[in-house]
């Protein structure tokens, strides 16, 4: 049953348990490329001294204190205050949340980190706005019985802009009820990156009066702190800026008389609970071709921080049930798939979600708004910073939207198809953009040389969409291209050239089996998409003769020829299983299967006979075409990689398996990418009886 079918369904069928295992680093605002804020596996056991980071590296600076009566304590990332801090008691994730509860002296406190993920509503998720609901429980009441005040802040600097010193800084208001903090660069370059960070827009950190009295003050994080642990009502502060001072918002709340109830805002608890939001406001969001595009939900939302930043309130409460929708259902599908897997597979796809659809956005044409016209674009992240990578990132991260969200696989496609109606060479292009968020196009000179790759996965993609949502009409104007590049497949897609495939480790060498295969998935998928039997008749002679003639030793060899030492993970076999195409038979899966279980250890298992490292997105396509125990052991392996505890970096996607640094990924690349959305592959709709 595909996960998005069941998205109705209510989260009180199942119950979403938290995952504490242990992650290389947690998510803590993940919404599109330029909002990516994590926290360290090594500073994850102590939020209060831990400092949160962007993807890249760069600290950020994002403080989180609270007032209990007369006593101050730091909740988060206190890393220039002498307030004390409060007891971490655990750290747990969902699949949209990451929570951490703490301790400061009887009250305990819990901080949510919601990244909101919505496969339907674009609106929703085109709006690059995280939230942090922090809720306090377990209060003294004193001698007549009232319930303390208690005092929340919240307070970001300058870092989030990635400007340097080249910043301004505004307070602003809405008669709605939002109180927020702008900071900017004030050398802007519109569609421009500094160490990959976002160089235009405005960063907001935002409060709202329906979650109770709002104070504000722009200082020293010295002089904030001590302001709140004084008065606990800030200054009003607004003047005077400078760019190392912190822009602060706190909220007062009454224990005995809050407003507060976590997510909506009305009625009365002794569990006050409150929200901030922090986001990326740009009136342009990409450059499609010289034509600005502006976020999906400005088709709704007129232009400006302010407006933004009152949607971003009015939407909390359906974004939150939403999120507790999709919190549930990972955990029911993950979880019924094998009672072998269990939680592992579980604790995956909850690792893996904000990760992949935080690299994507959702945009329409800024002057005309028309979301008929909508897009979704992706950055090749930690990589080469490409724009709609065809054959490094999309197919990669396909099965999450094939499983989860079909009709994001078109709005991903829009931009290559239409393309390709310009694109005059006979074979597929590399990317649309070198340097993300601008698509101006490639050039065959200037592309890297994965030809039959980024070739043949245009059929792969494409054929995706149609089985998935059953739409024929769409693929309709796009076959002319799309029929030469068959084409060329079967001229020059079973002994190719001299040339890259994916993992850069083959080289760009000839008679590559694996893209021998990408060539046969891609003809049969040309012909199950346009109905014509003899491309799907070419593909399957192509299986054939890869079966016949590029293996030795049980197993498939990396080129055709060579000896037996040579093997490599037969990748294709698996997105060939999971749209259903038959273009290898179970024959070929057993013979891989039973290699794969060979070269399994406690990490999964090398790419290839010449590497001692998983390309990690690969690994579930090999799995979903093993024996159970095979698969079992190979998403074992992953699972086992991510919660070891030796790594800090953001979701990486690939590591060492054997030799001294097995279990670690040292590297700055492969990593934050979107391609963990491979691991959702096991869920494709009747690959197994459990999903």
């Amino acid at each position: 049953m595909r996960l998005s079918s069941l998205l109705a369904v209510a989260a009180s069928a199942v119950a979403a348990l938290a995952s504490t295992a242990s992650l290389p680093s947690y998510p803590i605002a993940n919404r599109n490329p330029y909002i990516s804020a994590w926290i360290r596996n090594d500073q994850a056991s102590d939020f209060p001294s831990a400092r949160p980071y962007f993807w890249m590296g760069e600290a950020l600076t994002w403080q989180v204190l609270a007032k209990v009566d007369a006593e101050a304590y730091c909740l988060f990332s206190c890393t220039n205050t002498t307030v004390p801090p409060a007891t971490q008691l655990d750290l747990a994730f969902t699949a949209t949340t990451t929570t951490v509860r703490l301790q400061a002296s009887t009250a305990v406190f819990s901080l949510e980190f919601f990244s909101p993920v919505s496969p339907t509503n674009y609106v929703r998720q085109s709006l690059p706005f995280s939230y942090l609901t922090v809720s306090v429980s377990n209060l003294t009441a004193n001698a007549r019985g009232v319930l303390p005040v208690v005092d929340i802040l919240n307070e970001i600097d300058a870092t989030w802009t990635g400007q340097g010193s080249n910043v301004q800084a505004f307070f602003g208001e809405t008669t709605s009820g939002s109180r927020y903090f702008v900071v900017n660069g004030t050398d802007a370059v519109t569609f421009g990156e500094n160490t990959q960070q976002a160089a235009w827009g405005n960063v907001v950190l935002a409060a709202h009066t329906r979650y109770g009295a709002v104070s504000w003050q722009q200082d020293t994080g010295l002089n904030n702190a001590a302001q709140l642990a004084t008065n606990g009502t800030l200054t009003g502060k607004t003047a005077g800026y400078v760019p190392s001072n912190h822009l602060a918002l706190a909220y007062r709340v009454n224990g005995d008389k809050s407003k507060c109830t976590r997510g909506s805002g009305d009625g009365t608890s002794t569990s006050p609970s409150v929200t901030f939001a922090l986001g990326l406001e740009q009136d342009e969001a990409f450059n499609a071709f010289g034509e600005p595009q502006a976020f999906y939900y400005r088709s709704v939302v007129d232009a400006g921080v302010a407006p933004a930043v009152d949607y971003a309130f009015s939407d909390f409460s359906d974004a939150r049930a939403e999120g507790h929708d999709v919190d549930a259902l990972i955990v029911q599908q993950g979880s019924a798939l094998s009672s072998t897997l269990g939680n592992n597979y579980t604790d995956l796809l909850e690792a893996s979600l904000r990760q992949t659809f935080a690299s994507l956005e959702i945009v329409i044409p800024a002057d005309t708004r028309d979301t008929r016209k909508a897009n979704a674009w992706m950055k090749e992240i930690s990589t080469d910073g490409n724009v709609q990578t065809t054959a490094d990132l999309l197919p990669k991260a396909w099965p999450i939207f094939y499983v989860m969200a079909p009709d994001m696989m078109r709005l991903l496609l829009n931009p290559l198809l239409e393309y390709s109606l310009t694109w005059t060479a006979d074979f597929g292009f590399h990317d649309l953009g070198k340097l993300y968020p601008n698509a101006t196009g490639e050039t065959v000179a200037a592309q890297e040389a994965l030809i039959v790759d980024q070739t043949a996965v245009m059929h792969w993609m494409a054929y995706a969409y149609q089985k998935a949502s059953g739409d024929t009409e769409y693929i309709k104007p796009y076959l002319g291209p799309l029929t030469r590049f068959a084409d060329y497949l079967v001229d020059n897609g079973l002994y190719t050239a001299a040339q890259q495939s994916s993992v850069d480790s083959i080289g760009a060498t000839a008679n590559q089996t694996v893209l021998a295969m990408y060539s046969a998935v891609a003809l049969t998928a040309f012909g199950a998409l346009t109905g014509q039997d003899n491309y799907t008749a070419v593909g399957r002679q192509f299986a054939d003769v890869i079966m016949a003639e590029g293996v030795a030793g049980g197993h498939v060899t990396a080129h055709f020829g060579d000896p037996a030492s040579s093997w490599i993970s037969t990748y294709p076999f698996g997105f060939d299983k999971m749209v259903g195409l038959g273009t290898f038979n179970e024959t070929s899966y057993e013979l891989q299967s039973d290699w794969y279980a060979g070269q399994l250890s406690t990490y999964g298992m090398p790419f290839d006979s010449s590497e001692t490292y998983a390309v990690g997105e690969f690994l579930p396509w090999c799995a979903v075409t093993s024996a159970l125990d095979v698969r079992d052991g190979i998403m074992n392996g992953i699972h086992s990689f991510l919660t070891n505890g030796q790594n800090n970096s953001p979701g990486p996607n690939w590591w060492y398996v054997t030799g001294a640094s097995a279990g670690t990924w040292p590297g700055t690349s492969n990593i934050n990418k979107p391609v963990v959305g491979s691991y959702w592959i096991l869920l494709a709709p009747g690959l197994y009886e459990e999903s």
